[in-house]
């Protein structure tokens, strides 16, 4: 797995196109991982096809007083061309 990406929502939202899918959102880290690795080795049990890549985006929120806490991992997969 690629280095983890750490992204607020906003950043998400401009980081989101066609060639992405999102697979779900876990607030444990080893739970994302494990799902990302299941999807790579068997994409098409979620009924998808085709050549993709699974990572895993740590997501993160950022109060009004400008504190930053983590929101969990949202598992993605990424068409690969």
């Amino acid at each position: 797995m690629n280095k983890m990406k750490t992204m607020d929502y906003q950043h998400y939202q401009e980081y989101l196109s066609d060639s992405i899918i999102e697979l779900g959102h876990y607030e444990d880290l080893g739970i994302a991982i494990e799902q990302a690795t299941l999807f790579e080795e068997n994409p098409a049990k979620l009924g998808i096809t085709g050549k993709f890549k699974a990572e895993v985006i740590r997501m993160v929120c950022e109060t009004g007083r400008g504190d930053i806490f983590d929101d969990g991992y949202l598992v993605v997969a990424d068409k690969q061309l």
